[in-house]
């Protein structure tokens, strides 16, 4: 680069531009800001029945878009997303599989998976002999 050329943030100056500074100019950049995804899940262990709370929390970038999705499946009908939460009311069986949190914005697209298994009541019987 020409020693009177600068930079000013995402431009290229040349303060007397002449013919003998043309040429190619290549502009590497980098970003430290690392836009990431969790999921919380409460209760972490879920039992038939119970209201399950998926909290998608997005590090490095509070204006992203947030958008839930299950995996091989539409979400369930009893499912209520707000803001950045999807809440599965009273779930079962059917409602077990992997969740997806999707955050969008001018940094790109971040996913993260969560899977959600129903603890299943196990029924004993038990046979008494006369």
């Amino acid at each position: 680069m020409p020693s009177d050329a600068g930079a000013d943030q995402d431009m290229l100056i040349f303060p007397d531009f002449q013919a003998e500074k043309a040429g190619v100019y290549k502009c590497d950049g980098s970003n430290d800001d690392v836009v990431s995804v969790s999921i919380d899940m409460y209760p972490t262990y879920p039992k038939i029945h119970d209201n399950v709370v998926l909290k998608c929390i997005v590090e490095n970038d509070e204006a992203a878009s947030i958008t839930w999705e299950k995996m091989d499946d539409h979400l369930p009908a009893t499912a209520s997303i707000m803001g950045n939460t999807l809440v599965l009311y009273g779930i079962t069986p059917e409602d077990e599989g992997i969740y997806r949190c999707s955050a969008m914005s001018k940094s790109g697209e971040v996913k993260n998976d969560i899977e959600v298994h129903v603890a299943h009541e196990i029924r004993r019987t038990v046979l008494r002999h006369a």
